[in-house]
């Protein structure tokens, strides 16, 4: 957290320094993320309110030790803790691949009743420049790569860091929008974030819910077959298109 934020965490070399929920604000291009730590889902040292702030997140960090020599049990441990508070993890919360550990994560999709959260996370190795991490990592890739995506980073060194702002923005699966005035350029600085799959008219709600209801059609520039195609009010809008908004 204090490397990716601005945020001053308590850093110690012993566990369980994390007692209370901790805020930073990352910065990824032109947007920012939230990134709250957490402290770790330990069956020795439980914290009843963690899973209840993880089922209201958006999605999820995974961040294991990778110097340690019980870094899958650490994993396997932190699992079964999301299970107990009914949360459910994975790199996807639609359709995952069906062989390995991803089948056993469809399974539990099907067998689970009810009542679970389910959550995109993304797997964190950190501590990736001790002794041993480099294979550690490898066993964990070959184990879990189906159902997460794994990155290896250092917070000590700075390594894979610049990555793993980009994953975690990714992990979101939202996209950038950015709208612009007949006649005149694109604000670049401030768009709209929404989620994968939005649409022209639910850019409009966003900006204005009267522009929306008059709506009639879009130009767009980005993901079109060309500068300022017209686009109707369905059109899905993609990561960073900048659309011009006609009513």
């Amino acid at each position: 957290l204090a490397r990716l934020t601005h945020a001053t965490p308590l850093i110690a070399d012993y566990p369980f320094s994390t007692r209370l929920p901790l805020p930073g604000m990352i910065s990824f291009e032109n947007n920012q993320i939230q990134l709250v730590d957490l402290p770790p889902l330990d069956p020795g040292f439980p914290e009843a309110w963690v899973p209840q702030a993880i089922r209201s997140s958006d999605a999820v960090a995974l961040v294991v030790d990778l110097g340690e020599v019980a870094v899958l049990d650490q994993l396997t441990d932190t699992l079964a803790q999301l299970e107990q508070g009914k949360i459910l993890v994975g790199q996807s919360t639609g359709e995952l691949s069906l062989d390995s550990a991803s089948l056993d994560f469809a399974r539990d999709e099907l067998d689970k009743p009810r009542g679970f959260a389910r959550k995109r996370a993304l797997f964190v190795g950190n501590k990736c420049d001790r002794p041993g991490a480099r294979d550690n990592f490898e066993v964990l890739s070959e184990l879990w790569r189906e159902r997460f995506r794994l990155l290896a980073v250092s917070a000590q060194t700075g390594e894979g860091l610049e990555d793993l702002r980009r994953a975690l923005f990714d992990l979101l699966a939202v996209v950038r929008v950015y709208t612009k005035t007949p006649g005149k350029k694109a604000d670049l600085t401030a768009p709209f974030v929404l989620p994968q799959g939005a649409t022209v008219l639910e850019v409009a709600a966003r900006v204005h819910k009267d522009l929306a209801a008059g709506l009639k059609f879009a130009r767009l520039w980005g993901h079109g077959k060309f500068d300022g195609q017209m686009v109707p009010r369905d059109h899905v809008v993609e990561d960073q298109d900048v659309i011009e908004l006609h009513a």
